[in-house]
């Protein structure tokens, strides 16, 4: 079986797409290992920190004259460089990923975008082939094949009126007992047997 262009394109799309997702893939295990050097330089840090604060707890034993401010000047020349290094890392790879994520949704949009616009021309292109074929059906029929005429009967009062009561005669006749029927018929004459035998299929008789 040949591919068709639109499928073709599709599974270079779907191609496109795993590329996209491999690259994608491979940046967030840079950014996973570089988060993890981070977090092993501050577990470094907090250790150097650590050592620093048996180092203060010692200076204070030492010296009784050190004041509060000078500590708190001291810790805060330590702490701070380290802290905000550290969280300007993380900031910046945390501000890649975002990044290498909105981009890698904005194209699976596009492709998406792209794909319902190959189907929605595609759907008009098989309805617009189907109604096309349909009005080629009903053509070829009416053409090549005879009409039925319906023909219309005027009628006039007289015979409509005839028309219901033999409809009225059928319907309430064979109710009657066999006895009423007979007179009935005889009181009609001959001249009306012939055709109200053939409407109940029976045979009556005939004067003599």
């Amino acid at each position: 079986m040949e591919n068709t262009p639109e499928l073709n394109e599709a599974i270079g799309t779907l191609s496109r797409t795993a590329d996209i997702m491999d690259s994608f893939s491979l940046k967030i295990v840079e950014a996973s290992k570089q988060i993890e050097d981070s977090r092993k330089g501050i577990s470094t840090e907090v250790a150097l920190l650590r050592s620093c604060n048996e180092e203060i707890s010692n200076t204070i034993e030492n010296s009784f004259l050190q004041t509060a401010d000078t500590l708190s000047e001291k810790t805060s020349k330590l702490l701070g460089p380290v802290i905000h290094k550290q969280t300007e890392g993380l900031h910046n790879i945390i501000s890649a990923l975002k990044k290498d994520q909105s981009d890698f949704l904005n194209i699976l949009k596009n492709e998406n975008s792209k794909q319902k616009n190959r189907l929605s021309k595609l759907g008009l292109g098989f309805c617009f082939s189907f109604c096309l074929g349909s009005v080629s059906s009903g053509f070829a029929l009416w053409y090549f094949f005879p009409q039925t005429s319906i023909v219309k009967i005027d009628l006039t009062s007289d015979q409509r009126r005839q028309m219901e009561h033999g409809a009225l005669l059928q319907f309430a006749l064979p109710k009657l007992p066999k006895k009423e029927q007979d007179k009935l018929w005889s009181l009609m004459g001959d001249s009306w047997k012939e055709y109200y035998e053939k409407m109940f299929n029976v045979k009556f008789p005939r004067k003599q």
